[in-house]
């Protein structure tokens, strides 16, 4: 279905032609700078918070590329979700350098490296801006939102699907300026394999028609307000030519809600009320605005809030709304913020809380698509900003202050993020730091109290143990691990008790079964 419109030159020169030479050089430039925020990964471990699931302890991952193994990847809906893509990435790390932790997270870390210079790239050739594509790329690089899709191995869904999305986007803009059967199919293909990495793409149809608005101006700003009967008939037929991608999203999104329901991923919606879903949706795209700003509180899992103050939910919303004025307000002179604003909005929302996924109130990996909408809408808008500053206080002096406060940040960014990925190497450093800057982390109470019990650190595993059952008693691997510490110290019974009730939370444990069986339970 290819829809022929006539782009319109945007005023940021979309047709100018690069200097391809130039370009490279700040390509490398910027992967050299990935580089130095990522150096330390290649000392991680696996960390046992969904590693062990996706790779170190999935016998069809650990059994590399073979025919087997290859048949599962598609037929498979571990994890309740269906990624093939994903599982293959593994599957060729194993095959390529075994199950060694440091080379499979090097190997992330290097497809970070590829999008923040594909980000560049389709930057550059969508607004025709070298320089603020260089700073858009170089925050997405070095903030620290993107360390946890970047330093946890499981995160490779993140990368893989956010690469995919990047050339579907490139080639997305040359289909703009140049419609054809080829290019269309080759963006329809591409949406595909990304779905197959990550089902969170099934948002990027709505991003194809904001990148329609801005930078490619297939349809004015003001179209999508005015819509006379030019506009309707123009906005359709760019409706029409994305029906497409969005029946591929509604179908992977159907598809993704089943198996994460049989899965048990999304149970927790029965017990929690939609004003309370809707409240923290509120309050996590606050904290996704105030964490983007002044990162110093980043935690691999944030527990659930069952109650938030009318005060934070207001607050949030309030920010909310008038970000989304100011957007709206300003969509002539600035018409960037509009869309990149709106990306953000919209590609986070399937992740926002609406429809609660796991028991994590929010998580720093689902910035990695939907922030950077909000780090063009931050950059575009900076540097509108700075040029007003050179033509009202001289040239020279409007652009010493833009380059200082950009350098800045992405000096402050950098160094931040660098010291976050040092805490990913191994489980008591990352989930230590959850509890440092988190209330009532159950999770990282059972992380911390299961790698003690491994060491026989029976005193302290029980006091972590302890603390995680008073917050979460629903929470099977407590329970479980609790069992444990009680068999090794001699209360049998109360090792029978807590065992038990892990095997009524969760029916499937081997483990939780092996252990009644040692003491002829089970």
């Amino acid at each position: 279905m290819v829809v022929r419109l006539t782009p319109t030159p945007s005023n940021s020169g979309t047709f100018a032609s690069p200097d391809r030479r130039t370009d490279l050089l700040l390509i490398l430039s910027l992967m050299l700078l990935t580089a130095f925020v990522y150096a330390s990964v290649r000392d991680h471990q696996f960390i046992s918070f969904d590693d062990p699931v996706y790779v170190s302890a999935n016998p069809p991952v650990q059994a590399g590329l073979t025919p087997g193994s290859v048949h599962w990847a598609f037929t498979t809906f571990h994890t309740g979700n269906w990624i093939p893509l994903t599982w293959l990435a593994h599957q060729l790390d194993v095959t390529l350098w075994g199950a060694d932790s440091r080379a499979m997270v090097i190997s992330n870390a290097f497809m970070h490296a590829l999008n923040v210079g594909m980000l560049f790239v389709v930057l550059r050739s969508a607004t025709g801006s070298r320089w603020r594509s260089l700073c858009a790329a170089a925050i997405f690089a070095v903030h620290p939102l993107n360390v946890e899709s970047v330093a946890w191995i499981s995160e490779r869904k993140n990368t893989l699907s956010l690469f995919l999305a990047l050339c579907m986007i490139r080639v997305y803009v040359s289909y703009a300026r140049r419609a054809g059967a080829a290019r269309y199919t080759a963006v329809l293909v591409l949406f595909v394999l990304g779905l197959m990495s990550k089902s969170a793409l099934m948002t990027f149809p709505f991003v194809l028609l904001l990148l329609d608005v801005w930078p490619l101006n297939r349809i004015g700003v003001d179209a999508l307000l005015r819509c006379n009967r030019d506009d309707r008939r123009r906005i359709g037929r760019l409706v029409l030519e994305k029906v497409p991608f969005i029946a591929l999203a509604i179908g992977c999104g159907l598809l993704t809600l089943v198996s994460q329901t049989r899965g048990g991923a999304i149970s927790v919606d029965a017990t929690l009320p939609v004003s309370l879903r809707l409240s923290n949706a509120v309050v996590s795209y606050g904290l996704y605005l105030r964490r983007f700003i002044w990162p110093d509180d980043l935690a691999v899992f944030y527990p659930y809030v069952f109650e938030h103050s009318t005060r934070v939910v207001a607050g949030s919303g309030m920010v909310l709304v008038l970000i989304t004025f100011v957007a709206l307000r300003s969509r002539r002179r600035w018409p960037w913020m509009l869309c990149g604003w709106f990306w953000f909005l919209g590609v986070l929302l399937p992740m926002s809380g609406v429809v609660q996924v796991g028991s994590q109130a929010l998580a720093d990996r689902y910035f990695y698509h939907a922030g950077i909408g909000l780090i063009i809408a931050f950059t575009w808008t900076t540097a509108a900003i700075v040029q007003h500053l050179a033509r009202s206080s001289g040239r020279r002096t409007g652009l010493i202050v833009g380059g200082v406060v950009t350098g800045a940040c992405i000096v402050a960014w950098s160094i931040t993020a660098r010291s976050y990925v040092a805490l990913w190497e191994r489980n008591d450093t990352l989930f230590a730091q959850a509890l440092l800057v988190t209330d009532d982390n159950w999770l990282a109470m059972s992380v911390l109290g299961a790698d003690l019990l491994s060491q026989d650190r029976l005193g302290e595993a029980e006091q972590f143990l302890v603390q995680g059952l008073r917050i979460n008693p629903l929470d099977s691997r407590l329970h479980m691990d609790m069992g444990e510490v009680c068999r090794r110290t001699g209360r049998i019974e109360d090792a029978l008790v807590h065992l038990r009730r892990a095997l009524e939370l969760d029916p499937e444990s081997q483990t939780t079964r092996a252990r009644l069986k040692l003491l002829g339970a089970e």
